[in-house]
């Protein structure tokens, strides 16, 4: 199990460093970019019309700082008090170019979750016209869950140690209904969970063609502290263990 999560993670570093090819939805770390400045909506490079979209009251809490010693840089969410506003307008939102969604689709990405005082991070996958693919969420303790299509229901499938790197991959299939996702951080066993059912069950309610994306929030109870820090993120039609 280690040399297939060492493997894996070896395929997911390394989508970065193919060139972008047209079943590229979305494509972006953050090492062009200059420590302590917020992103520009426009996410430079292939493809051209990606986005991260954020309302500017999150901006003072949206920095690139060094991911690690070697000079990779990452994007630094942290938690901002909005006052009155609420709903979509509290996420960080990456928004894919326009694609055949009847096609499988990976949802790819590499963070670390950090907090003292507590809260959630949730991840969701939606069309990018707010159909509910799936939510991911991170406790403070490191629990990962799995929301169900009431909103409500958690299914927890394992464990993410507060501060650890973790790449995740959502493997999409909208005509089956179903979802895969693996989880994998250096020096654990993945975490696996085969044919979940998507949260909108019926495949008629999502946009075709849609703008895939993938959000973030930190959750209620989040403080000062609670911070999620985004090395990379991809969405594609290409399936990463094939590279």
């Amino acid at each position: 199990m280690k040399s297939f999560c060492q493997f894996s993670i070896i395929i997911l570093v390394s989508l970065f460093a193919f060139s972008c090819r047209t079943t590229s939805i979305l494509k972006t770390n953050f090492n062009t970019m200059s420590i302590g400045s917020t992103p520009a909506h426009d996410l430079p490079g292939d493809p051209s019309g990606d986005r991260v979209d954020f309302n500017e009251a999150l901006a003072p809490g949206l920095k690139i700082r060094e991911w690690n010693t070697s000079g990779t840089k990452g994007l630094e969410y942290s938690y901002v008090n909005t006052g009155s506003l609420s709903g979509h307008r509290t996420w960080l939102s990456f928004r894919g170019i326009s694609t055949n969604f009847a096609q499988t689709i990976w949802y790819i990405y590499s963070a670390k979750y950090s907090t003292v005082y507590g809260g959630d991070i949730l991840t969701d996958l939606t069309d990018g016209a707010g159909t509910p693919i799936a939510r991911m969420r991170i406790s403070a303790s490191g629990s990962v869950s799995l929301i169900s299509g009431d909103w409500i229901t958690a299914r927890v499938i394992g464990n993410i140690p507060p501060g650890a790197v973790h790449s995740v991959i959502f493997t999409v299939n909208i005509s089956q209904s179903k979802y895969n996702l693996l989880i994998m951080s250096p020096g654990r066993e993945a975490i696996q969970v085969t044919n979940e059912p998507m949260m909108a069950s019926n495949p008629l309610d999502f946009h075709n063609p849609a703008n895939p994306s993938i959000s973030f929030q930190l959750g209620e109870g989040s403080g000062q502290d609670s911070k999620y820090t985004i090395e990379s993120i991809a969405i594609t039609r290409n399936d990463p263990s094939k590279k």
